[in-house]
C-alpha cells in the first residue's frame, strides 16, 4: 500500500494551508439524515450504523466505528415535522446515552413538547 506523508498541505497559490492534524480534527466523524416520522429510515449517512426510534422525538444513533472518546459535539437541523412550521431544537440530556458507540438525542418544539421530524440531519465532530 502506498502512503503520502506530509507536514503541510497548501493550495496552488501558497495562500492557504492546513496540517494533516487540522484536517483530521476538523472533518465530520459521523453524520446522518433520516426520516423521523413513522418508521425511522436512514436516507444517507457516514459512520452511522443505525438510528433507533426510542419514543416521540427521541432517537438513538449507533456509530459504525466508535468515537475515540465522548468529548464529541453535534450540530443538527430538521425539516417540518409534527405539523409545526416554526422553530424546533435538538437536545441531549446529561442522563441520556452518550458513549463512544451510541448517542441519544431528542427533538422538542418551542413549547417543549416532543416532536418527530419529517427529516432530521445530525453531524458529529470530535477527535
Amino acid at each position: 500500500m502506498s502512503q503520502i506523508r506530509v507536514n503541510d498541505i497548501t493550495d496552488s497559490t501558497g495562500s492557504w494551508s492546513s496540517t494533516p492534524e487540522q484536517i483530521q480534527q476538523g472533518r465530520a466523524k459521523a453524520w446522518v439524515t433520516f426520516n423521523g416520522l413513522g418508521t425511522v429510515a436512514i436516507q444517507n449517512s457516514f459512520n452511522v450504523n443505525s438510528v433507533g426510534d426510542i419514543a416521540t422525538g427521541r432517537f438513538s444513533i449507533t456509530f459504525a466505528t466508535a468515537m475515540p472518546n465522548t468529548d464529541y459535539v453535534y450540530a443538527s437541523g430538521v425539516e417540518d415535522g409534527g405539523g409545526y412550521n416554526d422553530l424546533r431544537g435538538w437536545n441531549h440530556e446529561a442522563s441520556s446515552t452518550k458513549t463512544t458507540t451510541v448517542f441519544d438525542v431528542y427533538q422538542v418544539h418551542t413549547n417543549l413538547s416532543p416532536d418527530d421530524p419529517e427529516r432530521a440531519h445530525i453531524v458529529l465532530f470530535g477527535d
